[in-house]
Formats: C-alpha cells, sequence, structure tokens
C-alpha cells in the first residue's frame, strides 16, 4: 500500500544505517546536534528530573532521553554487566554471574544491544580508575 502524497514521517534515530535501506533512500536527513552541559543542566533543571546528572551523563547531550531514561531497567542492566565483569576478573565466584545469566536469559525479548552502551561506560570507568581519575560517568545515583 502507497502512503498518501501529503503524508509526513518524522523519525528519529541515533544511527542511520540502523533503518532499512527502503527507508533511508526515501528519508531526507536532518543532522542534530546534542545539547551543550549547561542546555542539558537547563533542561533537567526546568523538567525537575529525578536524578538529573546521571541522566545528563547517561543521556550525551539529547534531551529526549534524559527524560524518558528509564533508571531502575539501567541500573538493573548495569548491575548484569558489572557482575559478569567481577567475575571475569575473579573478583566474584561463578555463582554470583549464575544468579544475574539467569534473569538475563528469562527475558528473550531483549536485545543484547541494550547492554553494550552500559558495558562500554563500565569500561571507560575501569581504565579511568585505573588510570588515577575518578568514575565521572555511569556511577550509581543512590
Amino acid at each position: 500500500m502507497t502512503p498518501p502524497e501529503h503524508m509526513i514521517l518524522v523519525a528519529t534515530t541515533n544511527n542511520l544505517y540502523d533503518l532499512l535501506p527502503t527507508i533511508r533512500s526515501r528519508a531526507f536527513v536532518l543532522q542534530l546536534s546534542r545539547l551543550s552541559d549547561a542546555e542539558m543542566h537547563e533542561f533537567c533543571a526546568a523538567r525537575k528530573l529525578a536524578d538529573g546528572e546521571l541522566r545528563m551523563c547517561l543521556a550525551e547531550g539529547c534531551p529526549g532521553l534524559a527524560a524518558t531514561l528509564d533508571l531502575d531497567v539501567f541500573r538493573e542492566r548495569r548491575a548484569l554487566l558489572l557482575a559478569a565483569f567481577e567475575c571475569a576478573a575473579g573478583l566474584a565466584p561463578f555463582s554470583h554471574w549464575i544468579q544475574h545469566s539467569e534473569s538475563f536469559a528469562n527475558r528473550k525479548s531483549e536485545k543484547l544491544d541494550y547492554y553494550l552502551k552500559p558495558a562500554y561506560g563500565l569500561l571507560e570507568d575501569v581504565l579511568g580508575v585505573a588510570n588515577g581519575k575518578p568514575p565521572a560517568q555511569h556511577l550509581e545515583a543512590d
């Protein structure tokens, strides 16, 4: 079915190549830049977002993500990855990882891609701390 000529569809993506080639070939691409830290502070303050600092770090200049980010889900994913890293480094027994991995295996609908960004953030923190820097991003907001 062909859409009506007057139809305009607006879509956003972090990666243009995640879209099907048939969609990309018919799209008008508009690059939007990320907001500065000052603009993100202003946005979070105006919206009175809980855990604004954590949201700003995770959203990386994207106000829509800062506003809609589910921090409980983020913390669950982060805990799973941290358990995997602790086990791999010999800091925790394998049984610690098994407890976390079973809960992950039961979520058959979740894509592994959702875990890659928090994993990358944890690795950034580990490398930073190993080189004498405080973990500036991806901190727990307790």
